[in-house]
C-alpha cells in the first residue's frame, strides 16, 4: 500500500535530487572495466553504524578513511574520523527540512564537510541514537 507522501517522493521514499547547478554532469568513459577490484587490503578499518540509520555518514567517513590511508605522505590513520559529525552535519544540510524521518542525504553530508571539516572519531565518537552537538572544540577539531 502506497500513501500519498510515497507517491510524490517516489519508489519507497526514494526523490530525484534538486537541481544543483555545481553538480557535474556524468560522463561514461569507453574504457572496459575489470572484471574484479578488490581494494580490502586498502581500506583502513570497518565501520559499523549498528542500528542507527546513519548510514550518510558511515559512509562518507568510509572515504574519507580510505582517502588518507592512501595518501603518499602519511600512513593509515590511527583512529576513523567522526561518522557521528558527518551524519549530524548531513542532517542539518539535507533537503528534507522539517521532516522527521531518521536519516539522511549524500548531498546534505558533502555540504556538511565542505562546510565544516570532520574532527576525528574520539573528538565525537559515535554512541548510537546519542547525538551530542557541535560545539566550538568539535569545530575547531575539525577545520585542522
Amino acid at each position: 500500500m502506497t500513501t500519498t507522501d510515497d507517491n510524490q517522493r517516489g519508489f519507497k521514499g526514494v526523490e530525484k535530487d534538486p537541481l544543483d547547478l555545481r553538480d557535474a554532469l556524468y560522463e561514461p568513459s569507453l574504457r572496459e572495466l575489470p572484471f574484479a577490484v578488490d581494494n580490502r587490503a586498502r581500506a583502513p578499518m570497518i565501520l559499523d553504524q549498528l542500528g542507527e540509520g546513519a548510514c550518510t555518514g558511515f559512509a562518507l567517513a568510509a572515504v574519507a578513511n580510505y582517502l588518507l590511508a592512501n595518501r603518499s605522505d602519511t600512513g593509515p590513520p590511527d583512529q576513523s574520523v567522526s561518522p557521528r559529525m558527518l551524519y549530524e552535519m548531513a542532517k542539518r544540510y539535507d533537503e528534507w527540512e522539517g521532516e522527521t524521518q531518521e536519516g539522511s542525504s549524500i548531498r546534505g553530508a558533502m555540504k556538511g564537510w565542505h562546510k565544516h571539516g570532520v574532527c576525528q572519531e574520539n573528538d565525537w565518537p559515535y554512541v548510537e541514537a546519542e547525538p551530542g552537538e557541535l560545539t566550538a572544540n568539535i569545530q575547531g577539531q575539525a577545520q585542522q
